[in-house]
């Protein structure tokens, strides 16, 4: 079994700095129809996650395109 290969520093101290700021926090569940709060919740977690997706993953996604595009480029040039 192969180990995973460690997370870019960046995008460590990204991710450390959405932790503290609770904004990886997982959404809580309730049962309590009565919590006027709930809605409120589920649209704060929403938000939070699309802020994680569109600041993390998408940054993550264009350097590994990148990352590729620049080794195709010196396959072509050797």
């Amino acid at each position: 079994m192969m180990a995973r290969p460690p997370l870019p520093l960046w995008l460590q101290d990204n991710l450390t700095l959405r932790l503290q700021d609770g904004l990886l926090s997982l959404p809580t569940s309730s049962n309590n129809s009565d919590d006027k709060n709930s809605s409120l919740t589920t649209t704060y977690n929403l938000i939070s996650k699309r802020h994680v997706i569109s600041s993390l993953v998408i940054p993550l996604l264009r350097h590994m395109r990148l990352k590729k595009e620049m080794s195709m480029r010196s396959k072509q040039n050797a």
